[in-house]
């Protein structure tokens, strides 16, 4: 018997972004829930500050991506 068997789990993403880990942690016997405290909008990169933004990367030191989702949207 799984330790996770019965527990309840609550993933704070959105469902379809977590399916490897909602089908592992069901075959492990857990009661899986979502919760999404946040909901991704892109940003238009015609947007006159937006493209501004853009046209400076190659001024910055650093760029800090939090995400994939982050990454998919620059590139």
């Amino acid at each position: 018997m799984s330790a996770l068997n019965g527990k309840n789990v609550l993933f704070s993403r959105p469902q379809n972004a977590s399916a490897a880990f909602e089908t592992a942690f069901r075959s492990a016997g857990a009661n899986v829930a979502f919760f999404e405290p946040y909901r991704i909008e892109f940003a238009d990169p015609k947007e006159q500050h937006i493209s501004e933004i853009i046209s400076e990367i190659d001024t910055f030191d650093w760029l800090l991506l939090s995400s994939q989702n982050g990454v998919d949207a620059l590139v």
